[in-house]
């Protein structure tokens, strides 16, 4: 009896040795992948933040440099070729989100949604430990600020030409505000909710968020907001917006942090333009904003 057992366990021998090496192979598949994500994403930070340092130390010794030919661009002309754009720019993205949500499965289709805005956070996808109670409440509401501020501080060069503020806001601040959420939103629903849409279920979360990350930045190469930082900077946004809407099944906090963005990236466009700084005393015209 013990003979025939002994010779059954021979026989699966190799089968075992087998399976336990195809095993040990798809871990290390699955490591190696994921440290090289995780060094990708670190390499994308570092990168950001040191271009984003140069670049914010050029504008803040060149201001005009957030433009092109600042002095020869008006802030209404700015205004109404804007509304052009972000009208045309709204419609296809809209066109764009209809056409990915019918290609999505029911499931993946509903982050067009606001979302969960308290779901918990899956640190590990940021390459963190695992926090116990931590939710898109709080990471939502740090990246917005985060995001905000370090735009500010890269734009603020541009801002100081503004010699009256409440003026200035009167005139511009209702245009900077419709600007910045419509932009904000049409962005969000190509580059995070089309990409996840359609992608969910065909790659993994780190590679959908990485595909999101690398149109995202492809698209600043050029446009009114460009050059090397604009690009790495954008990559890094959208990494982290990508998963936040996969991780909240919705689009609210990728929107709210990219709508902070945009009012300081539209304030500064505006106010380079208006560099000398507007002559608040001025007649003003009578000619719409359309």
């Amino acid at each position: 009896m013990h003979h025939l057992l002994n010779q059954q366990g021979t026989n699966n021998e190799p089968a075992y040795a087998a399976n336990l090496l195809k095993l040990y192979g798809d871990i290390a598949v699955e490591y190696t992948l994921t440290v090289a994500i995780i060094m990708t994403a670190i390499i994308l930070i570092v990168t950001a933040v040191s271009l984003t340092t140069w670049a914010g130390w050029a504008l803040w010794r060149s201001p005009l440099l957030l433009i092109q030919s600042a002095e020869d661009v008006q802030p209404r002309g700015f205004i109404q070729k804007q509304v052009r754009y972000q009208t045309s720019f709204f419609v296809l993205a809209v066109v764009v989100a209809v056409l990915a949500n019918s290609l999505a499965t029911q499931e993946s289709g509903k982050v067009f949604g606001i979302g969960a805005l308290a779901s918990p956070i899956q640190a590990e996808a940021f390459g963190l430990l695992h926090m116990d109670g931590a939710s898109w409440l709080q990471l939502g509401s740090l990246l917005t600020l985060g995001f905000g501020l370090s735009t500010l501080a890269l734009v603020s060069a541009s801002l100081r030409g503004i010699a009256n503020w409440p003026e200035f806001l009167r005139r511009f601040g209702l245009w900077v505000i419709v600007l910045s959420a419509v932009n904000a939103l049409s962005e969000e629903l190509i580059y995070r909710g089309a990409i996840v849409a359609v992608a969910q279920g065909l790659l993994q979360p780190s590679q959908i968020a990485l595909l999101s990350a690398m149109l995202f930045a492809l698209a600043h190469i050029r446009g009114q907001a460009s050059g090397i930082a604009v690009v790495a900077g954008s990559a890094v946004v959208g990494w982290c917006l990508a998963h936040a809407v996969l991780q909240t099944h919705g689009l609210f906090w990728a929107w709210c942090a990219h709508f902070v963005q945009d009012i300081a990236i539209f304030l500064a466009f505006i106010a380079a333009m208006a560099n000398p700084p507007l002559n608040m005393d001025a007649p003003k015209s009578g000619a719409p904003v359309s």
